[in-house]
Parts: structure tokens; sequence; C-alpha cells
């Protein structure tokens, strides 16, 4: 998720935007099942890994200006 959106209200809005389009997205491997974003279930995990992204991007983002710091 973090390759694909900058944050996760970026990934939701994108999600929402596409779906007002009439463009569905389904996640061929979660688990073995697809991941349906149409779907209640669907739309709260993504969601949740939008935000485990995010949260990936930021702590990458602290490390490194952490580095610089110490140099």
């Amino acid at each position: 998720m973090d390759r694909l959106f900058r944050s996760t209200i970026d990934c939701l809005a994108t999600v929402e935007e596409l779906d007002e389009f009439g463009i569905g997205i389904q996640f061929c491997e979660s688990g073995g099942q697809p991941l349906d974003l149409s779907s209640a279930v669907g739309r709260m995990l993504i969601t949740i890994l939008a935000a485990f992204g995010e949260m990936e991007r930021n702590l990458i983002s602290e490390q490194t200006r952490m580095a610089i710091h110490l140099r």
C-alpha cells in the first residue's frame, strides 16, 4: 500500500473516486481470497492496510532523518 498511496486519506479518496466512476478494485492475493473493496469488510481492510503503509513510510522517513542528524 505504501507504494501506491502517500497516505491513508489519499488511498481512501482514490478508492472512493474510482467507485464513483464505477471502477471496482479487487486484490487477488489476500490470504488466498479476493478482497472486494465494494464490501464493508473490504473497505475496513483497505483502511487498515493503508494505515500500516502510511506508518511504514513515516517510520522510514523518521529513521532517515535520525541517521542524517547523527552524521
